[in-house]
């Protein structure tokens, strides 16, 4: 939930739902990251979906650092509704809880995600979302902050010059 008044709401996507999530992630080249109910989507008061995202927890032993590790693995807003703040909305609400939109731990099968006191949010930006991330808390980062898996998601791509990947961290206060 974002809004005490329930007009905008964050829940987890349904098996109907994948060709609007297929869509809205189609705008940004990208695609769905797993099975669509792995997914979450920003609803609007009248049910319609703003906007989807996946994420991932990792296991800490796997980094230098103390922290639980979660991972933006797909992000994006519906394009009619983009630069209207409901990306950001979206993304601070993952943010205040991330366990609670995560369906998909690494490292500990058979677990699900549960309520953490220190972790880390990670993702790869496009060159263009750079500053959306920024403005949400996000720092850029070396590459070795992320989750292995993720080191070389971008070597192989042939729009890497014109995407300018950044990889990106939010430390949770």
């Amino acid at each position: 939930m974002i809004r005490e008044d329930n007009s905008l709401r964050i829940r987890f996507a349904a098996g109907e739902e994948d060709k609007v999530l297929t869509s809205i992630f189609k705008e940004y080249r990208l695609a769905l990251a797993g099975q669509t109910e792995e997914h979450v989507v920003l609803t609007g008061a009248d049910g319609l979906i703003l906007g989807g995202a996946m994420l991932s927890q990792w296991d800490s032993a796997d980094f230098d650092l103390e922290n639980t590790v979660f991972h933006i693995e797909v992000f994006g807003i519906a394009g009619h509704v983009s630069a209207m703040g409901f990306g950001s909305l979206l993304l601070e609400g993952l943010l205040s809880r991330p366990w609670e939109y995560c369906r998909r731990v690494y490292g500990a099968p058979n677990q699900e995600s549960a309520p953490v006191d220190s972790f880390v949010v990670t993702t790869v930006s496009r060159g263009y979302a750079r500053e959306f991330y920024k403005s949400c808390g996000f720092q850029e980062c070396q590459i070795s902050a992320l989750p292995e898996y993720y080191h070389d998601q971008c070597a192989d791509c042939a729009a890497r010059q014109s995407c300018d990947p950044a990889p990106m961290i939010y430390y949770a206060k």
